[in-house]
């Protein structure tokens, strides 16, 4: 068995979801990974700024600057991010990736990176990252930038990785699934090897004792138990701190923030990425197709929003009561591929330009199996119509205020009052299969669109581009749903950060 296949097999958590990755490369902050889950894809993330952990199923990964770490195919994770945490995350399929490199990736799978090093793949990144409307291109950029990340990951001083002892996978595996677990000698009892021997072997291969080890999964029950009850100290002392204090100061010493700051999302940073203090020639503004087509809107996507369906979603103080969905009665994504000529005629009408671009995003991306795969991460489909326009507004939130993804509660919780919205106001009540089918291809659109330019702005470092795809979204947002956004709303959505 290779060492790749080694890290791929034990200790999965039960409630770990696949989501669909696809091959991509972003700048992105906290937020990014609400739940366990795993994929397909080779992923690497590259920190440029803040801290945080990851919780893989055999290591946890301290994230400071310049730290690279590699994620295999079907390798379970979960991200803690401190507020200013911010990073590249690349993912690529395997497909044409030689079996010798993912081993490589194991062997090196998380290391702290040169200054010189980090800069140089900072550049690489952001200028790959600004092909993504030329799909060939963005592909072999894509394989350049992971192949070039692995080349440095092998070429410093950092001895390569080694398979972990039985013993150690045991004593991982049982702290995780055993909060209760008193002291190491009975952690060893439970591993079938002598006290001694065990904390020599995990200060050896882990480089952590018994002690720090039970705490860091104890910060990983807690990050699964918060959402459910919302209460810091009630999710400290069932994730199995003895004190909100030894909680604090473990919160802390990992994640770099107190756990009441993390809450609201610390403090905002301009998260300018190394490369910037090279960036003294002029810049060009951008061609991508992405920034053409932002503030694109649909007819089919606001044709059934009735004027009642903002004002009730504004209402953060109604009660939301039963969640009640609002189907789309679409199954799959390919069902929509027969709604793209009459999107396209549509714009046809107003702006042939902007058609023309449109044609061509549809002929280049299987744009509803793209937008589809994104919102797996959230456990989200086509079939209600809610989710889709809860997540559009999210878009446009991260837009606005360039953070990343909120939590899995934030969105749930927009989600419902999204819901709500829709069957108070009466919107689709009248709409037929065939209506909200069209309408749910028009709002993947505008969102996949939307969610693009977002992902292209971060990734260029130039504020302008950011700015300019903020107003649009805001814009777009208006002109489809009649929701006028700004940091009141959003930030009762749990979509924006706290103003200090």
């Amino acid at each position: 068995m290779s060492l790749a296949q080694s890290l791929t097999i034990h200790g999965m958590p039960t409630e770990c979801q696949r989501v669909s990755a696809g091959s991509e490369i972003r700048r992105t902050g906290p937020g990014i990974s609400p739940l366990w889950h795993y994929h397909q894809e080779i992923e690497l993330n590259l920190v440029t700024a803040g801290k945080g952990v990851y919780f893989l199923d055999s290591a946890h990964y301290d994230l400071s600057p310049g730290r690279l770490v590699w994620m295999l195919p079907n390798q379970s994770h979960r991200l803690l991010p401190g507020p200013d945490l911010q990073m590249w995350v690349l993912t690529c399929s395997t497909e044409r990736l030689e079996r010798s490199l993912l081993d490589d990736a194991a062997r090196h799978a998380s290391r702290i990176l040169a200054r010189d090093d980090a800069i140089a793949l900072d550049r690489v990144f952001a200028h790959v990252s600004q092909e993504s409307d030329e799909p060939q291109l963005y592909r072999v950029g894509l394989e350049y930038a992971l192949r070039s990340a692995l080349h440095i990951s092998m070429s410093g001083p950092e001895a390569a990785q080694a398979p972990l002892h039985p013993a150690v996978l045991t004593a991982l595996r049982v702290l995780r699934n055993a909060p209760d677990i008193p002291n190491a000698a009975a952690l060893a009892q439970r591993c079938g090897v002598s006290a001694v021997y065990l904390r020599e072997l995990l200060a050896e291969q882990t480089r952590r004792g018994f002690v720090e080890w039970r705490s860091r999964f104890r910060l990983e029950r807690f990050q699964l138990i918060y959402p459910r009850c919302g209460d810091l100290l009630t999710a400290a002392l069932e994730a199995g701190f003895g004190s909100y204090t030894q909680f604090h100061r473990v919160f802390l010493s990992i994640v770099g923030t107190t756990p009441g700051e993390w809450i609201t999302g610390g403090r905002e940073t301009a998260g300018t990425p190394p490369v910037a203090d090279f960036l003294s020639a002029p810049v060009r503004a951008s061609r991508l197709t992405w920034y053409v087509l932002a503030d694109l809107v649909l007819e089919d996507a606001r044709r059934w929003i009735t004027p009642s369906f903002s004002e009730r979603l504004a209402d953060a103080g109604a009660p939301l009561g039963k969640y009640c969905p609002v189907p789309s009665h679409v199954v799959a994504s390919y069902d929509q591929h027969r709604f793209t000529a009459d999107l396209i005629s549509e714009i046809e009408r107003r702006n042939s330009a902007i058609a023309s671009r449109l044609a061509l995003t549809f002929d280049r991306f299987d744009v509803f199996k793209s937008y589809s795969e994104s919102l797996s991460l959230w456990g989200i489909d086509l079939t209600d119509l809610a989710p889709l326009i809860g997540c559009h507004l999210v878009i446009a939130c991260v837009a606005m205020f360039g953070t990343a993804p909120p939590n899995l509660s934030a969105v749930v919780g927009l989600v419902s009052r999204v819901a709500m919205a829709l069957n108070d106001s009466g919107s689709f009540a009248q709409a037929s299969i065939e209506d909200r089918q069209r309408a749910t291809a028009a709002i993947c659109t505008q969102s996949f669109i939307l969610r693009s330019a977002v992902v292209a702005a971060q990734n260029s470092g130039k504020p302008e581009l950011s700015e300019a795809v903020s107003a649009t979204a805001r814009k777009s947002v208006l002109e489809t749903y009649g929701v006028k956004l700004g940091h009141q709303f959003c930030a009762g959505c749990g979509l924006a950060p706290s103003r200090v």
